[in-house]
């Protein structure tokens, strides 16, 4: 039974970097999906828009929470301690910044659907990290 946990979270710790990164790239380098024309109107006024200092410190903070999420998810492969609780930390960050977001998220049914599974991934993680068999190989890593 434990191995399969072991196994179960290793899983979900590689396809939350997998698909946390494919979520990234198709964002910033490759753009939006085929939204409705309104949506791509309201887009390109909300880019002319000057963004107050708020909106840009919540999307630097998405990124760089992001990105060491997926670092510390990695690392918990290993069991390496100090990526556990890392990785809740920046999990609950992402989660608390949101209603300071002031500008638009509009995502196609499948970056929605991605979004949705991001999270539900990352809860999974959190919940094998800490409550399950995977949480004493992180005790026995200890130095």
């Amino acid at each position: 039974m434990d191995r399969t946990v072991i196994t179960l979270f290793r899983f979900c710790l590689v396809a939350y970097a997998g698909l946390a990164i494919a979520l990234i790239v198709k964002v910033l380098l490759i753009g939006h999906g085929p939204l409705p024309e309104a949506a791509l109107a309201y887009l390109r006024w909300w880019n002319e828009e000057p963004q107050s200092a708020v909106e840009r410190v919540v999307s630097w903070v998405g990124l760089v929470t992001a990105s060491i999420s997926i670092v510390s998810a990695l690392c918990m492969i290993v069991f390496a301690r100090s990526a556990r609780p890392v990785f809740a930390l920046c999990i609950a960050l992402a989660v608390a910044v949101e209603p300071l977001m002031d500008y638009p998220v509009l995502q196609t049914p499948g970056e929605n659907f991605g979004d949705s599974l991001l999270g539900l991934i990352a809860g999974a993680i959190i919940v094998f990290s800490f409550w399950s068999g995977a949480s004493n190989r992180f005790a026995k890593s200890a130095p």
